[in-house]
């Protein structure tokens, strides 16, 4: 069985502490002949911190994908923000720390920006991403070191 652990905190928005953000009404989901979640109502008002907690095989990751819109119930209906979070309006809104914080090692770092840009519908440009992260210049001497075969000051470079 999967208990969930919430606290009210206050927040700053006046009446905000009682809306609901995200709510299981009656969501149940199935994987092949095992029943992850069965009919669970549950919801999540603004403020609150919720710990989900209970043995392996209770639903707790499997209540947390439909949050995240990335399983769809068997039976019932999940709300987030107001819709639902396959909606890319919605699952634009969302955000999720996942457990393990592991970026794949084989990646460069221009692949993992390319990646995690893929991920928003009007990501910024390369160039201005890297000036924000502060790494136009190392790309820049990268460049240079990757056309010539050595290292070359790149800002006072005449040929």
């Amino acid at each position: 069985m999967m208990t969930a652990m919430q606290e009210q905190y206050q927040t700053k928005q006046s009446g905000a502490e009682h809306a609901v953000i995200a709510s299981l009404h009656k969501a149940s989901k199935k994987f092949g002949d095992v029943q992850a979640l069965r009919e669970v109502d549950f919801a999540v008002k603004a403020g609150e911190l919720v710990a989900l907690l209970g043995p392996n095989g209770a639903g707790k990751t499997t209540a947390v994908k439909l949050f995240l819109g990335l399983a769809k119930p068997s039976a019932g209906s999940v709300n987030v923000f107001g819709g639902n979070p396959i909606e890319p309006e919605v699952r634009m809104r969302i955000g999720a720390m996942l457990q393990v914080a592991k970026v794949p090692e084989t990646l460069r770092v221009r692949e993992h920006i390319d990646l995690f840009s893929s991920y928003y519908p009007k990501p910024l440009p390369m160039a201005e991403t890297l000036a924000l992260a502060g790494l136009q210049r190392s790309f820049r001497a990268l460049a240079f070191r990757n056309l010539f075969g050595r290292d070359v000051d790149a800002d006072n470079f005449a040929g």
